[in-house]
C-alpha cells in the first residue's frame, strides 16, 4: 500500500509539477518526509506555508522555514506547537514583532503543557 501511494505521489509530481499538486503533497500528513523536505525549497510561498501547517513536516525543514524570506511562512511556523524549540528561538528574535511575539507565545504554551504533564501524578515515568 505504501509503495503504491509513493508511486502515485511520484507520478503526480513528475507528470504534474503544478503548484497545486505540490500544495496537496505539502499539506498531506501522510506524505513521505523526504518529499516534504524537498518541498521546503519550493519557490512558491503557498507551498511552503502548507508545509508549515503540516505537523508531519520534518523538524529540520521547519527550522529552515523559520528563516524563510516570506513573513507569512515564518508566521505559520511560529504559531505551531510542534515547531522545534530552536526554530521558535530563532523566530522569537525575528524583526517582525508579530512573528517574534507569536513565537514567544507558542514557546510559553509548550512550557505550560510540559509543566502540567510534569505535575500530573498519573504521568508515567520514562
Amino acid at each position: 500500500m505504501f509503495i503504491n501511494r509513493l508511486f502515485k505521489t511520484l507520478t503526480a509530481v513528475t507528470k504534474y509539477p503544478s503548484t497545486h499538486t505540490c500544495q496537496e503533497i505539502a499539506s498531506n500528513s501522510n506524505s513521505d518526509p523526504s518529499y516534504l523536505a524537498y518541498l521546503g525549497e519550493h519557490p512558491d510561498t503557498s507551498v511552503r506555508r502548507a508545509l508549515a501547517d503540516n505537523e508531519a513536516t520534518p523538524a529540520d525543514t521547519l527550522c529552515n522555514l523559520a528563516l524563510d524570506s516570506d513573513k507569512t511562512v515564518r508566521e505559520k511556523v511560529a504559531e505551531k506547537i510542534y515547531t522545534p524549540a530552536i526554530a521558535l528561538e530563532i523566530l522569537s528574535e525575528d524583526n517582525d514583532k508579530k512573528i517574534s511575539d507569536t513565537a514567544l507565545y507558542t514557546r510559553n504554551r509548550i512550557k505550560a503543557v510540559q509543566a502540567l504533564v510534569a505535575a500530573n501524578n498519573n504521568t508515567p515515568e520514562i
